[in-house]
């Protein structure tokens, strides 16, 4: 049956790069990639952080960083780069953390494409769910 909503927590990120998006479908359509070309999922759900208008941030494109959703050099030998981000205003963003996001860095929702099949629910109760996650934060 299906799961209920407070069991989304619990999907694993291997979902999550199975998903079709941005980072795991660019590294797996070449036709079985090497290892560290692949793209590894960093979280299940984005990261909203503080940016202060003009500047630049670095976004991790592989998911191997140990400061996401940023950049920390750690792709060196993977063939990915960061994807560098402009803040337009000061704030708080919502930068991806599965990778599949087609808006990159900034998330468009792409991991509950993977998360609905799992909890039998519709992508507006996820995203409350989710908006209710972020607002703790």
């Amino acid at each position: 049956g299906n799961q209920p909503i407070c069991e989304m927590r619990l999907i694993a990120c291997g979902a999550l790069r199975r998903a079709c998006g941005w980072g795991f479908s660019r590294a797996m359509s070449s036709g079985g990639a090497n290892p560290a070309e692949k793209v590894v999922c960093a979280g299940k759900i984005p990261s909203y952080q503080a940016v202060e208008e003009g500047k630049t941030y670095f976004w991790c494109s592989c998911g191997r960083s140990k400061t996401q959703p940023f950049c920390d050099g750690a792709h060196k030998g993977t063939g990915h780069k960061p994807i560098a981000y402009k803040a337009e205003k000061t704030g708080k963003v919502k930068f991806c953390m599965c990778k599949s996001s087609n808006t990159v860095p900034i998330c468009d929702g792409s991991h509950l494409r993977v998360l609905i099949p799992f909890i039998g629910t519709s992508v507006s109760t996820g995203g409350e769910y989710f908006r209710r996650e972020w607002e703790k934060k």
